[in-house]
């Protein structure tokens, strides 16, 4: 018997440590693995993140097109958008392997988020003052085929049958046992969908501002991606351009760049950043003052039936909070942000939130670390960690 356990236990050992470490896999560029990891609770997401930020060398540039220009740009002229700038993007794609990698650009108006603009066909044509095609609808009028109602090998018995039956009972029986029976077509209208033609053809300013901006897919290894975004013009509050490089799927882990712009307009500032040629965004983040975030998932959060968190996943939640003699923890980080995502399909997610905050508070993070999230997706309550990238 304990000979037994001591091989079991050995052999678990040995299982562990074939699976390779964490310094093994950012070692060798083994990004995947590592968010995997990361995933799954085993690796520590900032030091992987960081990695990643380090070794990806994001290179952006960015240009917005005066208000003369883009009204020259579209057809017959329009002057509904002189508020708005076409900016005009190129950045570099993935260098190395990751996972799902996209880049989204943003900005914050002091530290909001800017609304973002309206890019509907239907707004864009309102600023435009076109008009948008209807769709067409074609009438299509039924036919007529009627037969007899044959189901024996004597149709003129079976008929004969059939009409002497109706007229016994006056005609009550005839949905039952017909006589005819019309296999033609009923009436119906269609409705024809509308196709970027059509809309070329009557709102030719908004196609082809909507064709512009309309993202392009640009996942290949060592890619120059480019794209079309369309922003507010005029903003009083500082501006900040917000870079997200996301990896991964629904949810998933970032690097977060934050560079603020001059003061003087989107136009000068993003030519005084910019210039003319590509610039790397962690050195520009860096050159600010600043430092990248890294944005990731912390293990879900086990309640029990009374939606209190279970010991385990309290201990552990802490042990990921305070460290451990071999591993540090997150309070060492800088810039330490927690937020509780609410999915929708989490019955009890308030309650459960509210307890995980709890649990926050108990391991050693400050209120003002911590807010709350929305629900977004169909996934449940979630914990999201965000801090600067380790130097």
């Amino acid at each position: 018997m304990h000979r037994a356990v001591a091989l079991s236990l050995a052999a678990v050992a040995l299982l562990g440590a074939c699976a390779p470490s964490q310094r093994r896999l950012l070692a060798a560029r083994h990004y995947p693995e590592a968010l995997a990891g990361v995933d799954e609770g085993a690796l520590d997401g900032g030091a992987v993140l960081g990695a990643i930020a380090r070794d990806l060398e994001v290179g952006v540039h960015m240009q917005a097109v005066t208000a003369d220009m883009l009204r020259e740009q579209l057809p017959g002229a329009p002057a509904g958008f002189a508020d708005l700038a076409l900016v005009r993007v190129i950045h570099d794609s993935h260098a190395i392997p990751l996972p799902d990698y996209q880049v989204s650009f943003g900005l914050l108006a002091g530290a909001q988020p800017l609304p973002p603009v309206d890019t509907s066909i239907a707004a864009l044509a309102r600023r435009a003052g076109e008009a948008l095609p209807e769709p067409e609808v074609v009438q299509h009028e039924g036919t007529t085929d009627v037969r007899l109602v044959v189901r024996t090998r004597r149709p003129l018995l079976e008929v004969f049958a059939r009409v002497l039956v109706n007229v016994a009972t006056v005609g009550l029986v005839h949905p039952i046992i017909p006589i005819v029976r019309n296999e033609g077509r009923p009436a119906y209208t269609e409705v024809r969908p509308l196709t970027p033609e059509d809309y070329a053809r009557v709102s030719p300013a908004a196609e082809s501002l909507l064709r512009w901006i309309t993202p392009t897919s640009c996942t290949g290894l060592g890619e120059r991606c480019e794209r079309r975004l369309l922003w507010a013009r005029d903003v009083s509050a500082p501006l900040t351009l917000l870079v997200v490089v996301h990896v991964g799927g629904y949810r998933d882990p970032a690097l977060i760049y934050r560079i603020p712009l001059p003061p003087a307009g989107l136009d000068e500032g993003l030519h005084t950043i910019f210039g003319k040629r590509v610039r790397r965004v962690d050195e520009l983040t860096r050159a600010a003052g600043l430092r990248p975030q890294v944005s990731y998932l912390l293990p879900d959060p086990r309640f029990g039936a009374d939606n209190t968190m279970t010991p385990e996943s309290r201990g552990r939640l802490c042990r990921e909070i305070q460290g451990t003699r071999r591993r540090p923890g997150l309070l060492e980080r800088a810039e330490l942000r927690f937020t509780l995502e609410l999915g929708r399909n989490e019955p009890d997610g308030e309650k459960r939130a509210l307890q995980l905050r709890l649990a926050l508070l108990a391991c050693g993070i400050s209120p003002a670390h911590i807010e709350l999230a929305e629900p977004d997706g169909e996934l449940g309550l979630a914990l999201r960690v965000r801090h600067a990238v380790d130097p």
